[in-house]
């Protein structure tokens, strides 16, 4: 009995990652490998494909060098997906996840969504908000975000910000509300909300709204917004 229902959970499982799979957009595998799909009549439907263009835009990604990038970007009121100058797909209307990206770890997973008009970066259930036009290396795996500034590399994923404030112990634990990528003096951080607990003479613990502020080039905890009296509160209960 067990048995079959050990064997019934694992069908549906893979039943279940396979489908996430097959409404990703694009796919990156864990060796760097980029499929994409736009075959299906859902899909070229979703994103109102001409006749034959999907076929192109296969060919494209065939063909696509060594080093290459795709671009997700908003312009105007659209929302593309470039895999060169010259061939992009309009994603506006695109519901579910626009590019995954496969890793032998599982948490170390990532995916690009747009969600409410914005595209975010959700790792492990940890989501980030990301204001910028990004670019995606799929042999290195690597982000990178357009700033005024000029591309900056996202080498910390929200994921690993996440934990970053966990151990540092500037904030106790984490909000519900997703984090939001920030250009801060030339440099990109996560603001990542979340609450601070302070233990009041062991009778009472205290939780207070902060905002921690991550570098996602170092990982260093640049800073964090807290009221001043928890500041001078935290002195005095030390």
């Amino acid at each position: 009995m067990r048995k079959g229902i050990l064997v019934l959970f694992l069908i549906l499982f893979f039943l279940s990652q396979s489908s996430v799979f097959a409404s990703s957009l694009v796919r990156i595998d864990s060796d760097g490998n980029l499929t994409v799909n736009v075959l299906s009549a859902q899909s070229q439907l979703a994103l109102n494909l001409p006749t034959g263009s999907a076929l192109e835009i296969k060919k494209v990604v065939n063909r696509m060098p060594e080093g290459a990038e795709i671009v997700l970007k908003r312009e105007g009121e659209k929302y593309n997906l470039y895999f060169d100058e010259n061939s992009s797909l309009d994603i506006t209307n695109w519901k579910e996840s626009v590019v995954q990206i496969e890793e032998k770890e599982e948490n170390k997973k990532a995916e690009v969504v747009l969600e409410n008009g914005e595209f975010a970066l959700v790792q492990a259930g940890v989501k980030a908000n990301i204001p910028f036009p990004i670019k995606i290396n799929p042999k290195q795996k690597r982000f990178q975000v357009e700033t005024p500034y000029g591309d900056k590399y996202l080498v910390v994923l929200p994921l690993e910000a996440a934990l970053i404030t966990l151990r540092s112990k500037s904030l106790s634990k984490l909000d519900e509300a997703p984090f939001e990528l920030a250009e801060e003096n030339k440099d990109i951080v996560y603001r990542i909300f979340g609450k601070k607990t302070i233990n009041i003479f062991n009778f009472y613990n205290l939780d207070t709204s902060i905002v921690a502020k991550v570098s996602a080039s170092t990982g260093e905890v640049v800073a964090v917004e807290e009221p001043l009296w928890l500041k001078l509160l935290a002195i005095f209960l030390t």
